[in-house]
C-alpha cells in the first residue's frame, strides 16, 4: 500500500472490464457473491475476474478511482466452508459501481438512483440482499452501470 491509497473492507470483481466493489459486514456474503459473478460470466464479451477479496486498496489516478488487491492477497479468495483458493485475478480496475450487502428489508422495490463517494470519486450505489448470491448477482448484472442498458424509472 502506498501513502496515497486506502485499504477498505470490500471485495472487487471485474465484469466485462468494469469494476464492482462489494461491501458488507463479515459473513454477509461478499466472497460468495464474487464467486457467483465470476462463475456466472457466460460469454467472451461478458467475462468476469476477481480483483481482490475481503480487502481492497483504493487510490485515485488522473481523477479515476482504481481498485487493486493488497500484495499479500493477490490471486487469493476465501470460499466459506472450503478455504482459501487461488483465483484468476486482474491487477487493477476502475470501479463503476459500489454494491452494499444489506438485510432484505432495507432494499426498496423500486429504488431511486443512489450514490456514494469514495476517495473523492462519485459512484452509483446498489443495495442487494446479503447472503443471497443468486439474487444479488442478477441485480448487479442488470444494473445500468454494468449492463450499459438504461433502467426505466417507472413501469408503463
Amino acid at each position: 500500500m502506498n501513502a496515497n491509497s486506502v485499504n477498505i473492507h470490500a471485495t472487487c470483481v471485474a465484469i466485462g472490464g468494469k469494476g464492482v466493489l462489494i461491501e458488507g459486514p463479515s459473513g454477509s456474503g461478499k466472497s460468495l457473491l464474487a464467486f457467483a459473478l465470476v462463475d456466472g460470466a457466460q460469454s467472451p464479451r461478458r467475462t468476469a475476474h476477481f480483483v481482490s477479496d475481503d480487502r481492497t486498496e483504493l487510490f485515485v489516478s488522473d481523477g479515476r478511482l482504481i481498485a487493486r488487491a493488497p500484495d499479500a492477497l493477490k490471486g487469493l479468495a476465501e470460499l466459506h466452508g472450503v478455504g482459501v483458493l487461488n483465483v484468476d485475478a486482474v491487477d487493477a480496475i476502475e470501479p463503476v459501481l459500489l454494491v452494499r450487502l444489506c438485510p432484505p428489508h432495507m432494499i426498496e422495490r423500486m429504488p431511486y438512483p443512489d450514490g456514494t463517494v469514495l476517495c473523492g470519486v462519485a459512484l452509483p450505489l446498489l443495495k442487494v440482499p446479503e447472503r443471497n448470491a443468486f439474487v444479488a448477482a442478477m441485480m448487479i448484472r442488470h444494473h445500468p452501470a454494468i449492463s450499459s442498458q438504461p433502467a426505466h424509472s417507472s413501469m408503463s
